[in-house]
């Protein structure tokens, strides 16, 4: 299974005229595009073999419509989707974030604890919205996650359910298994705690400059927190490893309530 691999100024589906490569895996790569007129969009390209069987053909509608409709000033919701006719790929086509990624971001410099307090309660924010109507993430990681400029480091997400489309397709993403709850690994039913515990990941990972070990426990955090040279209150701390309960139930309930903690533990100074 491989994804297309597309040329600078090449068409696909008729419409869009690829600028340039984002990124490329083994189930899609993502291009930038111009839409006429002089419109950028993302265009992901996913491996025709995902419309090959009846549960990969399910599982892309599925997360088709997950992304569609989504609220525009958190998220970067499905504007379309199409098949190219050249390579039978299917595509969802998504607006071109303005701002970084958190992985841009932290490539730049790591965050200070307030600020990855702030970023995480904007990203909480996001994530209550969508959980409002039954959209779960499930597979929160760095390059999906877009923020705006501080103090308000307002977020925009992408990608919800890409993680049940690896699984429907049988493709196990190493990368992608880094910032899966544990439930998730594990194949068990995964609810809105496990976007709990991969967000409290990207906030540990936009201060630290670098991700957890899978299955990380407090007295992991602890040590890995001193490794990587970070310094936070044993209160932040605390909260961080809360979120990071293997068990879903000790979880906090929400994201919000989850980035509440953390603003009360985190410094004045943002």
């Amino acid at each position: 299974m491989s994804a297309p691999w597309l040329a600078p100024g090449q068409i696909v589906a008729g419409r869009f005229s690829v600028k340039a490569l984002i990124a490329h895996g083994e189930l899609a790569a993502t291009y930038q595009a111009v839409l006429a007129p002089a419109r950028d969009v993302v265009l992901k390209v996913f491996s025709p073999t995902v419309l090959a069987s009846p549960a990969g053909a399910a599982a892309f509608d599925r997360v088709a419509a997950m992304n569609q409709g989504l609220a525009p000033d958190s998220t970067l919701p499905v504007l379309e989707r199409a098949i190219d006719p050249t390579t039978s790929a299917p595509i969802l086509v998504t607006p071109l974030s303005i701002h970084p990624s958190l992985a841009e971001l932290v490539r730049l410099c790591p965050l200070s604890v307030a600020e990855a307090a702030s970023a995480a309660a904007s990203a909480a924010r996001a994530l209550d919205v969508a959980h409002g109507t039954h959209r779960l993430h499930h597979a929160l990681k760095p390059t999906n996650v877009f923020f705006g400029p501080g103090p308000a480091y307002v977020a925009h997400l992408m990608d919800f359910g890409m993680t049940a489309l690896r699984d429907a397709v049988g493709l196990v993403d190493t990368e992608a298994l880094d910032w899966l709850a544990p439930e998730q690994q594990a194949q068990r039913q995964a609810g809105v705690a496990a976007d709990v515990y991969a967000l409290a990941l990207l906030v540990y990972f936009s201060i630290a400059g670098r991700a957890l070990p899978r299955g990380v426990d407090a007295a992991a955090l602890a040590a890995r927190a001193r490794e990587d040279g970070v310094v936070w209150s044993p209160a932040f701390e605390a909260v961080l490893a809360h979120a990071l309960s293997p068990s879903p139930a000790a979880r906090y309930p929400t994201a919000g309530a989850f980035a509440a903690a953390l603003l009360e533990a985190a410094p004045d100074s943002a």
